[in-house]
């Protein structure tokens, strides 16, 4: 079966429930608005909400934020579509069910355009240079197939409009670090990902007792699922499993825009309620002064 449709098939709608409430929704809501209102004009004519998932209330947030005559949603899963057609039908949306690379058509560009949590899917998805599931992401594949997918949105958004980023991100440091796992629990729980995570290949781990020695991107992917094997949350493990959701860092960011002739504006850090987990299960002995960030949030204009 294609990585993809096994994809849609196991974010089943708890799935999705989890991923549009709690911390992690109301934060990208709070540095998106940041971003917008110290960067953006007050008002745009079009929104475009591409990879909508399960939930396009964030949209129609923003819609009334920027006084949006237009939104559109699209998805690359007719499910997700009919799903969100019945939730939201009489707001005025156009849906589409179209891949990212096969974007349709539209009439005019778009003001503003929303890749919420999107870019990692199109990393881990076509990153894999046979498509088997089980096979680690080829990076430079991967990360070129997020380039050609921005350049490709590029070219739908109007002059002076925007695209917003939201994903994790990789750490620029190249040193290796040295953690203290800080309990049985915790453990368990990176032996357990290191042994069924497919999507990386690692490069040199080693591990004497309660330590580990590992690079910095690799500690920043560990971080990220370690927590689903440790709270038992099989359900999203089934799917992460299948995902590597940092991709680019942070330099590799702004020299894409740059080539596209945006200007970018980026907050990068790790939110408190989960650099409180991490301070709680890992401590650094050495390598690095301070756990890698975790979150982007991205506002680029076009300029050119």
């Amino acid at each position: 079966m294609d990585i993809s449709e096994t994809h849609k098939k196991s974010k089943k709608r708890e799935y999705w429930d989890d991923l549009s409430v709690g911390s992690t929704t109301a934060y990208k809501a709070t540095k998106i608005e940041e971003l917008i209102r110290n960067f953006f004009p007050p008002r745009c004519g079009s929104i475009l909400d591409i990879g909508s998932g399960g939930n396009c209330d964030h949209i129609l947030k923003y819609r009334k934020l920027l006084g949006a005559a237009k939104i559109s949603c699209l998805d690359y899963d007719k499910k997700v579509i009919n799903q969100m057609r019945l939730q939201f039908p009489n707001e005025g949306i156009e849906w589409h069910v179209a891949d990212i690379f096969q974007l349709p058509q539209f009439k005019g560009g778009f003001d503003l355009v929303f890749l919420l949590d999107v870019l990692h899917e199109v990393y881990s998805f076509y990153g894999r240079l046979s498509g088997d599931r089980n096979e680690p992401i080829n990076n430079e594949r991967g990360l070129e197939y997020v380039v050609n997918a921005i350049t490709n949105i590029s070219g739908i958004v109007n002059q002076r409009g925007g695209i917003i980023i939201t994903d994790n991100i990789l750490p620029e440091e190249n040193v290796p670090v040295t953690l203290r796992l800080r309990s049985k629990e915790i453990s368990n729980a990176v032996d357990y990902f290191l042994k069924n995570y497919p999507s990386r290949k690692f490069g040199e781990i080693s591990r004497k007792g309660d330590f580990i020695t590992l690079n910095p991107q690799d500690f920043s992917v560990l971080l990220t699922q370690y927590n689903k094997i440790k709270k038992k949350d099989w359900d999203r493990w089934v799917v992460e499993r299948l995902e590597q959701h940092q991709y680019i860092t942070k330099r590799q960011y702004q020299e894409m825009f740059a080539r596209l002739g945006f200007r970018t504006n980026m907050i990068v850090e790790t939110p408190n309620y989960v650099r409180k987990e991490w301070e709680q299960d890992f401590e650094i002995i050495k390598g690095l002064g301070d756990f890698p960030p975790k979150r982007v949030t991205l506002l680029s204009i076009k300029e050119k």
